[in-house]
């Protein structure tokens, strides 16, 4: 395997943690948005139509959403409140997964460099 080859799939493993993490609530965002009822989704700016859209949603909406997340209510059903656990701390371990990945970039970067500045 070639120099380059080594560093790129090492840097592609690095950075899986944070695709998981992506891919999930993606997924769980669309779970929680088609488990809201009509009116609650009607709230929210620029709501599009089912979960499947999300990802193509406004700035508006997705602040207004992610507030929604961020905040707990006690009138809310079990499978909303667990949803919205699980999207917190995917949040967090997505945060910890992009500085991982990024200080992973840094030092391949510099090993990458350090190896082949070197002269004959």
């Amino acid at each position: 395997m070639s120099s380059i080859g080594f560093w790129a799939i090492l840097l592609l493993l690095a950075h899986l943690p944070y695709a998981r993490e992506v891919i999930f609530q993606l997924v769980s965002q669309a779970k929680l948005f088609d488990s809201l009822p009509i009116h609650q989704r009607a709230q929210f700016p620029n709501a599009p139509s089912h979960g499947k859209m999300l990802p193509l949603a406004s700035r508006k909406f997705w602040m207004a959403f992610r507030a929604y997340i961020d905040q707990d209510d006690p009138l809310e059903s079990n499978e909303v409140c667990s949803l919205k656990r699980a999207l917190r701390e995917s949040s967090r371990r997505e945060k910890r997964a992009a500085i991982f990945g990024f200080v992973t970039l840094l030092i391949v970067g510099f090993c990458y460099w350090g190896v082949h500045s070197q002269g004959p």
